[in-house]
């Protein structure tokens, strides 16, 4: 089993090995007996994480080829929505592709239920300074860090809980969401455009399905950039 520890857990005592490395020291604990009297702050919703069930949540948009000046590195977002009948918290909440590089909301964000937000990759300060196109349009709720790096041609996404298990993915059989034949794995749209999800997400079956995607048609303000972060979108 994997514990997580959320900003504000506490230990009454924490036992281990002191060790130098890398211009730091670090305790070292053994195994689980060597903390005592763990504490997690409460839920700030009416779930967290570990108690969500696969198609508790649902991947509905992407944003993989981010606006020309715009940094890659640090400007993909990716949109989540909340198919509970009750508030979630995402903290901790696992961001991946198709291989080994991932990233996590590492602050408490709440998502009401039947509500959507946005995940930004980077950092809310990279975010602000490295990405000036979509910062004037999109503020995502929360960051998932410097992972994973999606393809701007064309890549899954996956959300999971600590342990990696997963609670929702993209379909096997999505391609480039502007062409009318996919045939291959992952999201892919033009530059500064989003993928969609169908307009009524229902399940984590509902993005499987390469006829349920398309590539975004409203603009974003004047911005140049198309997509409808944190609200239904108008695919169908």
């Amino acid at each position: 089993e994997v514990n997580p520890l959320y900003v504000g857990t506490t230990f009454e005592s924490i036992t281990g090995f002191l060790h130098y490395s890398y211009g730091a020291w670090k305790l070292e604990p053994r195994d689980a007996s060597d903390f005592a009297g763990h504490a997690s702050p409460p839920c700030a919703g009416d779930a967290c994480v570990p108690d969500l069930s696969a198609g508790d949540l649902i991947i509905t948009e992407v944003m993989n080829d981010v606006p020309s000046g715009d940094a890659e590195d640090h400007c993909e977002w990716i949109e989540v929505y909340n198919n509970t009948t009750g508030s979630v918290d995402l903290q901790g909440l696992g961001v991946g592709d198709d291989d080994s590089s991932t990233g996590s909301v590492s602050t408490s964000v709440v998502v009401d239920a039947g509500s959507y937000t946005v995940l930004g990759k980077g950092s809310a300060a990279q975010w602000a300074t490295d990405c000036p196109t979509l910062a004037a349009v999109i503020t995502p709720s929360a960051h998932y860090g410097s992972g994973p790096n999606l393809s701007n041609g064309g890549d899954p996404v996956r959300i999971f809980q600590f342990d990696g298990t997963a609670i929702d993915e993209t379909g096997t059989n999505i391609t480039d969401a502007s062409a009318a034949d996919y045939s291959m794995v992952s999201l892919d749209a033009d530059e500064g455009y989003s993928s969609e999800l169908n307009a009524a997400p229902t399940s984590e079956e509902a993005n499987d399905e390469a006829a349920e995607w398309c590539q975004a048609s409203a603009e974003i303000g004047r911005s140049g950039v198309f997509g409808s972060p944190g609200a239904a979108n108008a695919c169908r």
